[in-house]
Parts: structure tokens; sequence; C-alpha cells
């Protein structure tokens, strides 16, 4: 498979939820895509940019049906792959416009259905979606640990521990010791130091 992106979505791909199967509302759910979330390095705003150059397929606003819970998206056709952005506070691409990889298509927000604000990217080849993280030029991962100030980051942590866990925390958006205890149980019943900090190890297995 011939995939080479050119640009991140983001200027910083700090990823808090990847792809694969996940556990949502207590249901196992196919995340198609990995989502990039507000941490230090991104926040609601932030430019999203075109990873490839191609011609704009989908550029949606407040999208009904089948991908409503997109909220504004866009996908780009690269010819051998398509691009997915959704979640996007504003688009600034029209459908059948061309762009240059690297070019601004839009901003980050909390449009569709989500908890917070972020961007969900997605790479689909021959209508399958596959994982964008093999393909990406670089990633990064918050840590978070007890005192954390990244507030919607927490607040992805707290939400995916009650989804996976029952954990029944309060989705606040502050890691305090009940948040910490929740994580040190869960990295002690999937193989991971329990030390309660929250690093790449364990957002892969979330």
């Amino acid at each position: 498979m011939s995939i080479v992106l050119k640009n991140n979505p983001h200027s910083k791909c700090v990823i808090t939820s990847g792809f694969g199967v996940r556990k949502l509302n207590g249901n196992t759910k196919m995340h198609q895509g990995i989502d990039i979330a507000p941490t230090r390095y991104a926040s609601q705003g932030d430019k999203i940019y075109a990873v490839d150059k191609g011609r704009i397929e989908i550029s949606k606003i407040d999208s009904k049906g089948i991908n409503a819970g997109y909220g504004n998206y866009i996908i780009i056709n690269h010819g051998t792959y398509k691009s997915l952005y959704a979640h996007l506070m504003a688009l600034e691409k029209k459908a059948g416009q061309s762009v240059n990889a690297g070019e601004k298509i839009g901003n980050m927000g909390n449009t569709g259905d989500i908890t917070g604000v972020h961007l969900h990217f997605a790479i689909q080849v021959n209508g399958d979606f596959i994982d964008p993280v093999p393909y990406l030029k670089s990633i990064q991962r918050p840590t978070l640990k007890i005192g954390a100030s990244s507030t919607d980051s927490v607040k992805m942590l707290q939400m995916l521990l009650n989804d996976v866990t029952n954990a029944q925390l309060v989705i606040d958006g502050k890691f305090g010791a009940k948040t910490e205890l929740e994580v040190k149980k869960y990295q002690s019943k999937n193989g991971i130091v329990g030390d309660g900090v929250v690093g790449p190890e364990t957002w892969e297995k979330l």
C-alpha cells in the first residue's frame, strides 16, 4: 500500500484515542480513526491541515444521517486513499476545490456527537478504514498524572475509564486522587505498571 502523508493534520499530533475496538457507554464499537485532542499543544480553533494534495470530496456543516456524529467534516480524495477530518469548528474549503499538502482546511472544534474538543482523523483505502498512526510524521501522546492541568484530555480519560471499567468518575477534568486510583486499578488489571501516570502504554490500552 503506497501512502505517504506529506503533512500532519495538526501541528502537534497528540493522540488521545487510537484506532480499533473500544467500549463506549457500555457498548463495543469500532473506532475508525484517531482522536487528536486539546492539551497544552492544542485547543479549540487550532488550524487543521490537508495531509496531502487532493480534491475536496465532501465538506458538510452539521451533517445529518449516517455521518451525523461527525458534525462539521471534510473528506479529501487523494487518488489512492481518502482522508477524513471531523468535529471541525469551521470549514474553509468547499466540495470540488483542490488543496495542497499542508493547506489549511478548517479549525478544530466540538461539533457532532462529541464529549469535548478534538479532531477525529481517519484514512480510508478502497472503502476500508485503516489505522493512520503508521503514516503520521510524528506522534505525541499527553502524559497525565495527578494535578494535570490538561482539562479536556483529563475529561476524555475520565470518560474512557467510566466506559471501560464502570469507574463512575465525575467528568470534571480534574486529575485528583479518585481518578488516579481508577488509573492504577486499570493499569494493574492490564499488565501496566500501576503508577497512576497515564503515558503512551496506558492510552494505547484504553
